[in-house]
């Protein structure tokens, strides 16, 4: 049931890259939906890989779903998704997927950065946070040679920018 609830987020995902708007929208509503009701049938003690991939997933889906409707609170809890699955995707368990949860972190805590209703001294803190997530997603991935160059080429353009972003 779990793996089922699974895919039927990621099928809903994917849908809504290919709908306008509204549904766009009610894609990605049905899609975190679809991966809650998969988290429950994934034990972290027992298939913490399984687990952390829902919850990057729900973190993917909340961020998706931020970045279209200009959410704070969306944003906040794709962070907590992504930090709770790096409880489990580690350097030692999961190298390749943990440098991925890293990156998607990043990208999360540099687009809260950049929403014109975040105070000036948090921007900095969320810019910060994604430096330090964009940082270890390469270390990690270096280490095992874990990205192709083209996911590290992009990882280096980001992390510039957003030292370019918070100098300005």
């Amino acid at each position: 049931h779990a793996m089922l609830c699974n895919s039927l987020g990621s099928v809903y995902w994917k849908l809504s890259h290919y709908k306008q708007d509204d549904q766009a929208e009610q894609h990605l509503r049905l899609a975190i939906e679809a991966y809650q009701q998969a988290l429950p049938g994934y034990d972290p003690q027992t298939q913490p890989l399984d687990y952390a991939a829902v919850q990057n997933n729900i973190g993917i889906t909340h961020w998706s779903l931020a970045k279209q409707k200009s959410s704070l609170e969306m944003y906040e809890w794709a962070i907590a998704a992504y930090l709770d699955a790096l409880t489990y995707r580690t350097p030692e368990t999961d190298p390749a997927a943990c440098a991925i949860t890293h990156n998607n972190l990043a990208l999360a805590y540099w687009d809260l950065s950049k929403e014109s209703r975040v105070e000036r001294t948090q921007k900095a803190v969320y810019q910060e946070n994604a430096v330090a997530a964009f940082e270890a997603a390469l270390a990690i991935a270096d280490e095992v040679d874990a990205l192709s160059d083209a996911d590290s080429a992009a990882i280096h353009h980001c992390l510039g920018d957003v030292h370019i972003q918070r100098v300005e």
